[in-house]
């Protein structure tokens, strides 16, 4: 858990922790996004009070760390550079913040105002 809330990777973990096997490290990163996922959704239900910070924000791996014909295709349709770009090949999340340490997250489909005002309201 603690390489998961440093944000290392399954395999820099596997490496670090030095576990028989990469896929027993994958399958602990799996379970925990998907527990955070649920925990999340059931919060959703729920109205926030009091001071709330939201924000949106593209997960995903690093434009060198993909395959070499996914980023030969990427630089062929001109969509790997930062920023503007990364929206095409990460996954955009939509969060919000309570002070006292709740915290909601969505998978979204875009990062547009249509998209983020209902989930807002």
């Amino acid at each position: 858990m603690r390489c998961f809330a440093l944000k290392y990777s399954a395999h820099k973990a596997y490496r670090f922790l030095k576990t028989p096997a990469y896929r027993d490290c994958l399958k602990a990163y799996q379970v925990t996004r998907t527990a955070l996922l649920h925990d999340s959704r059931e919060r959703r239900l729920q109205k926030f009070t009091g001071t709330i910070e939201l924000d949106e924000s593209f997960y995903g791996g690093t434009f060198k760390n993909l395959r070499k014909h996914v980023r030969k295709e990427l630089r062929h349709l001109g969509l790997n550079k930062r920023g503007g770009g990364a929206k095409y090949r990460k996954q955009p999340v939509f969060g919000i913040f309570k002070r006292n340490g709740e915290v909601y997250l969505e998978p979204i489909p875009g990062a547009a105002a249509e998209v983020l005002e209902p989930i807002i309201t």
